[in-house]
């Protein structure tokens, strides 16, 4: 009977980098695997990869190598695999939906010498705006929000491919302050009043 957000079998079912693979027509080329001969032949085939730890978060243990190059997995432990997006050091954007609905963005620029853009590994913060193919993954994405209840989420976006999507514990709310003098918790907290009103109006 209490009212908890994000609906938790959603956040169970859809991890941040599984969720991806509901938009593959947005993601890059992506391997889910703890097989070292398939992720090497994966390398090959794309040149450059990033390895990424399946349930792992804030930029943690992030891996970039190149075909032939010796690298280490965890046994039998499941990691992503992506090809490698160079155009990373422009900025890796997040995406804030609030209620299901896209709310706000952000772009997060990597350290001088660095692949890794979180604000957590040394990231910066800068203003920008969706392109036509983001307003395109926004609309593809909503309905999903809406259909799993997902009321905060963050994805992360580099030029046009969809590498992750946050629902377990999205940042963004202060970034939306800090660049826009916006208050993404009104709106939230808005929905959630209304949602305990019928529920109590219901009982």
């Amino acid at each position: 009977k209490v009212l908890i957000i994000n609906r938790p079998s959603s956040v169970v079912n859809l991890p941040e980098k599984i969720f991806p693979l509901y938009l593959q027509e947005f993601m890059p080329p992506t391997l889910i695997s703890s097989n070292k001969e398939q992720i090497s032949a994966f390398a090959a085939k794309h040149g450059e990869v990033v390895i990424k730890p399946l349930y792992d978060y804030g930029g943690n243990g992030i891996a970039r190598i190149k075909e032939g190059e010796n690298f280490e997995i965890p046994s039998n432990i499941p990691v992503v695999v992506q090809k490698f997006i160079p155009e990373v050091i422009s900025g890796d954007k997040r995406i804030l939906f609030i209620n299901c609905k896209f709310h706000s963005v952000f772009n997060r620029l990597p350290p001088q010498g660095s692949y890794i853009a979180n604000i957590a590994q040394g990231g910066t913060l800068a203003k920008t705006q969706l392109t036509q193919r983001e307003e395109q993954i926004c609309q593809k994405l909503e309905p999903m929000l809406k259909a799993h209840d997902i009321l905060i989420c963050g994805i992360d976006v580099i030029n046009g491919y969809v590498t992750e999507i946050n629902i377990t514990s999205p940042t963004g709310f202060k970034w939306a302050k800090e660049l826009y003098g916006l208050q993404p918790e009104v709106p939230l907290w808005d929905n959630i009043e209304a949602r305990l009103a019928a529920k109590n109006a219901g009982n």
